[in-house]
């Protein structure tokens, strides 16, 4: 079992759909937070930052690529709070999604032909 040895208060500056871990030294950051923000994937790590980004940010992407394409966006299919890392947990709205595209529409009686995911996070390495 592991022992917990320190546990730290850690003020963060919250900015749009992210934040970020920073070295306290400034002189130790090159870019300080939010300037250089990449948004590439859930977790950026950079010279003496780190910073995490929250999927909520999707769904404007989503509508971007949408009018992009001409579709509309019919629904939206969230699994708050729920990890997408652990094959063993149960995301009911990803389980519906599934079910929606078998049917190939909602039920509230859209035409579904396909799904627009634009933002994939990559795993830390």
């Amino acid at each position: 079992m592991p022992e917990l040895l320190a546990q730290h208060h850690v003020d963060v500056e919250v900015d749009f759909f992210g934040f970020c871990l920073q070295d306290a030294d400034d002189t130790a950051v090159p870019v300080p937070y939010p300037e250089g923000r990449a948004g590439t994937g859930f977790v950026s790590v950079l010279a003496g930052r780190i910073d995490v980004e929250s999927a909520g940010h999707t769904h404007l992407n989503d509508d971007d690529a949408a009018a992009t394409m001409g579709w509309a966006v019919v629904y939206r299919f969230t699994d708050n709070g729920i990890t997408a890392s652990d094959p063993l947990v149960e995301r009911p709205a990803l389980l519906r999604l599934l079910r929606t595209l078998r049917a190939r529409g909602t039920s509230e009686g859209f035409s579904v032909c396909g799904v627009i995911a634009v933002r994939r996070s990559a795993s830390p390495a």
